[in-house]
């Protein structure tokens, strides 16, 4: 048996990769979506490599 549930607003906590596929959900359900960083998700540090933030078109966006 299928729940059917409308919601108002879809909430996603990181960046990536649940506020991507919140940006995904919001084009399919039509519904406004609110994505909270905490800081983990965009942190980067460059001298080892790390974050999703060394990607151009991402950090451009997160700015």
């Amino acid at each position: 048996e299928k729940i059917k549930t409308e919601f108002d607003i879809l909430h996603c906590h990181f960046a990536y990769p649940s506020g991507y596929c919140g940006v995904k959900l919001k084009k399919i359900f039509n519904i406004p979506v609110v994505i909270t960083v905490h800081g983990v998700d965009i942190q980067n540090k460059p001298d080892i490599n790390y974050g999703i933030r060394l990607n151009p078109q991402i950090d451009k966006k997160v700015r």
